[in-house]
């Protein structure tokens, strides 16, 4: 009886329809069939002017060519067939109307475009763009030719011009900020004077000619003026000194470090520029342990002890040579020397240290050279004393005697003598003619030293007819004198005959007498 209670009844048996399509399918199959048999239902193609028409709104330039005329084709048949496909749609619509039923989503379900009645196609706004455009043609002076030419004038020309080319002052190394400043205004006058004498003038040339404002009216001369200056005005670059001079609303932001950072950066440089100058501290100190004697007395006390001593010719220029050696190697020393972060310019330190050596080496020629020219002065004066000697006319026979043993002993010994002093100025003379400059009283002075045995020849030859002349005049006297003392001998010798006879006491008084 349990097993009776809980067994589940049977169900009934299914009712089948009487026919197994539903009225929504037969809807649908029905309006897919009557749509295929409109869609299906022959159409009336484009007409030919039409597409003739829409041929003709293209360029006849695009059209030219295998490949474009094939391409027309293509796009005329894209136009046929999206006619023949819309005209069949509008048929669908206008017949068929879509019923609500599933299946049928996809199909396009919106009404037919109203038809165009009524709407305005004109074209208003070509009138005012025409007066528009014909406004700007007779206004807009940036489409003259002239003004396209002077953009290409200054592009062209002028786009890799440099107003200060740095790269070369980059290849230089560090300047001093003065010699940069004058090398960057020398250079931007010769680039100025580069514009002014050939671009201004082409630009000057370009509008001064009739046939390039043929074309503008006389009334807007001024105004296409202003236009060209305002277009050349344009080009110029501003730069940020006229930028903010310009301008008064420049808001200023106070930004500033903490205090420990700017310690922190300082003694951190501190120790960078401390570490980076300790090799150029030692270079500077070979140039201090090297010379230093030259600036700090040294040199000046040993010049003049040198002078205070007595010393010949050899060891005066052996010491000059010394400071010119000196001062050739010191400008031998190179210029520049590179480090990691300082590069010195050791120009001025050479410079001062050769010239100083230099001034000993000068001071030195100057004594030697006074020296010379004492020395010059000396001979001479023996030359002058050996003439003055020489040309005195002997009055008496000692003076004769004395005159030709003088012109002798100068010819055998004291013209020798002389003729090695001048050998000595000769070769100081030779050494001075290549170190120092002779004014003209001391080459005047030279001359005259190495002259001075040439003009004691005439000197001789005249004191040798001084002599003959003395002694002429010596024997013309000693002749009168003899002869005058022959007579008083003879007179004598008379007189002593006269003494024979008168021998006798009676003739005394007439010899007494």
């Amino acid at each position: 009886m349990k097993e009776q209670k809980k067994r589940v009844p049977t169900p009934p048996e299914p009712q089948l329809p009487s026919t197994m399509n539903s009225e929504q399918r037969k809807r649908r199959l029905n309006y897919l069939y009557m749509k295929n048999c409109v869609e299906s239902s022959p159409v009336v193609p484009i007409q030919k002017h039409w597409l003739n028409s829409i041929l003709s709104h293209v360029p006849a330039s695009l059209q030219q060519g295998k490949d474009r005329e094939d391409l027309v084709k293509e796009l005329l048949e894209e136009v046929s067939h999206d006619f023949e496909k819309s005209m069949k749609r509008h048929l669908v619509k206008s017949v068929l109307v879509k019923p609500e039923v599933k299946g049928l989503e996809a199909e396009d379900s919106r009404p037919l475009p109203e038809s165009p009645v009524g709407l305005d196609f004109s074209r208003p706004w070509h009138q005012k763009y025409i007066q528009a455009r014909n406004r700007i043609k007779a206004n807009l002076h940036v489409t003259h030719p002239g003004l396209r030419t002077i953009l290409d004038l200054g592009f062209f020309t002028f786009s890799k011009l440099l107003v200060v080319d740095l790269s070369e002052y980059r290849s230089k190394g560090p300047v001093e900020c003065e010699s940069l400043k004058n090398n960057v205004s020398l250079a931007c006058a010769k680039t100025e004077e580069k514009l002014l004498n050939t671009w201004y003038p082409k630009v000057i040339n370009l509008f001064t000619n009739k046939e390039a404002l043929s074309s503008i009216k006389p009334d807007k001369i001024d105004s296409f003026y202003t236009c060209l200056s305002t277009l050349m005005s344009n080009q110029n670059i501003q730069t940020a000194q006229s930028w903010l001079s310009g301008s008064s609303t420049i808001q200023r932001i106070e930004a500033k470090l903490p205090d420990h950072v700017k310690q922190w950066a300082i003694s951190k440089l501190k120790e960078a520029v401390q570490h980076h100058l300790e090799e150029p501290k030692k270079h500077f100190d070979t140039y201090v342990e090297s010379f230093t004697w030259l600036v700090d007395g040294t040199a000046s006390q040993q010049v003049e002890t040198f002078l205070t001593e007595k010393h010949n010719f050899e060891e005066y220029t052996a010491l000059i040579e010394q400071f010119h050696s000196l001062a050739k190697s010191i400008a031998s020393l190179p210029r520049w020397a590179h480090f990691t972060m300082i590069e010195l310019d050791c120009d001025d330190l050479k410079s001062g240290l050769a010239d100083k050596a230099k001034s000993y080496a000068r001071f030195l020629l100057e004594v030697l050279t006074t020296k010379h020219r004492k020395e010059n002065e000396r001979i001479c004066t023996e030359f002058e004393m050996i003439k003055e000697h020489a040309l005195r006319a002997p009055v008496t026979t000692e003076d004769v005697i004395e005159a030709i043993d003088f012109v002798e002993q100068v010819k055998t010994k004291g013209l020798v003598a002389l003729k090695a002093q001048i050998a000595e100025s000769k070769q100081r003379m030779d050494y001075l003619l290549d170190v120092f400059m002779f004014t003209s009283e001391d080459l005047a002075l030279n001359a005259t030293v190495l002259l001075w045995p040439k003009k004691l020849n005439p000197v001789f030859d005249e004191n040798d007819e001084l002599i003959e002349k003395a002694k002429r005049k010596g024997e013309s006297l000693l002749t009168g004198k003899r002869e005058k003392l022959m007579l008083e001998l003879e007179k004598l010798s008379r007189r002593m005959e006269e003494f024979g006879e008168c021998s006798e006491l009676n003739m005394v008084h007439q010899v007494i007498a």
